[in-house]
């Protein structure tokens, strides 16, 4: 879902062309995911490889609807918000390009193709929401009549449905929401040790670094798991899949260990951070904060951080 500079194709068709061998009768293809892909100043040079482009619509196409996070919501559908839009926690908004940012609301429904580890469906798995792509928006008219308007939406792995609701409605189902879930304090180990992401793991077992979710995070022990010899690997590792294309197929890095966040946030030269975090905490928690206070906080927040 991410968007990708236009040289970069470029460069990713140029290195398949001179590391891959194509079957003659296959078709291989460079495919946009949504608008924020684009190939303008290098379309000529990518087809020139022996690549195509293409669209995901293009591959989708008798397929339209994607239950990326199944479940049932209550709020106000809105249609195609602006990507800074100030929305609700009771919103249920219809994106037609991916967010980078999404605040907190009822259900998403998109009309871009989304990946599952998109931080749209990542947001919505973390929340209990529901979310869902529908390709093609034009060709479902009955959604334009309940624009602005209460309702309750249904994501299931057979399909999806929109019915009628109202305000009060919308309002007992969220407190009963709030009322359900608690704050669960986040689980984390007090290590300090920096490691590069080649360094995370056994030589023998690259699933230790999976086992480091809880010191660095998921992403960047996914990262560690992914360089190791017996998986990707490097350029300099003899026989691994990164060491036959001659390039890597995993960025380097460093895994940062969730106690140094902590230990930044108690230093008392920052206690008034950790206040702020914990008054916008509490206001998050108790369901009080308008989409302009949630803004507000969360700015003031980020200035005085930086």
């Amino acid at each position: 879902d991410d968007t990708i500079h236009e040289h970069q194709v470029k460069l990713m068709a140029e290195l398949l062309r001179d590391h891959l061998h194509f079957i003659p009768t296959e078709r291989v293809a460079f495919v946009r995911t949504g608008t924020q892909q684009t190939t303008d100043t290098v379309e000529a040079e990518v087809l020139s490889t022996g690549l195509e482009i293409l669209d995901i619509k293009d591959i989708l196409v008798d397929q339209s609807y994607f239950p990326m996070h199944t479940g049932e919501a209550w709020g106000t559908l809105r249609l195609f918000p602006s990507l800074d839009a100030n929305l609700d926690t009771t919103d249920i908004p219809v994106f037609d390009q991916l967010p980078i940012e999404l605040s907190v609301v009822a259900g998403v429904l998109t009309t871009v193709v989304q990946t599952t580890n998109s931080h749209v469906n990542l947001k919505s798995k973390e929340r209990g929401s529901p979310n869902m792509v529908l390709l093609n928006f034009d060709d479902f008219p009955c959604l334009s009549p309940f624009a602005n308007q209460p309702i309750h939406l249904i994501v299931s792995l057979e399909g999806w449905k929109i019915e009628p609701s109202t305000v009060e409605e919308v309002r007992v189902q969220t407190q009963n929401l709030l009322d359900k879930k608690q704050w669960i304090p986040l689980y984390h180990r007090t290590s300090r040790t920096l490691l590069s992401f080649d360094s995370l793991c056994a030589p023998s077992s690259p699933a230790d670094c999976l086992q480091l979710k809880h010191d660095i995070g998921t992403k960047a022990a996914s990262l560690g798991f992914l360089r190791h010899p017996l998986v990707l690997g490097t350029t300099t590792d003899t026989g691994s899949l990164s060491a036959s294309v001659g390039y890597d197929l995993s960025p380097m890095g460093v895994g940062i260990p969730f106690q140094h966040y902590i230990d930044v946030i108690h230093h008392p030269d920052n206690r008034h951070i950790l206040d702020m975090i914990m008054e916008l905490s509490l206001r998050e928690e108790a369901g009080t904060n308008t989409p302009e206070e949630r803004r507000y906080y969360s700015e003031t927040l980020r200035a005085n951080f930086y």
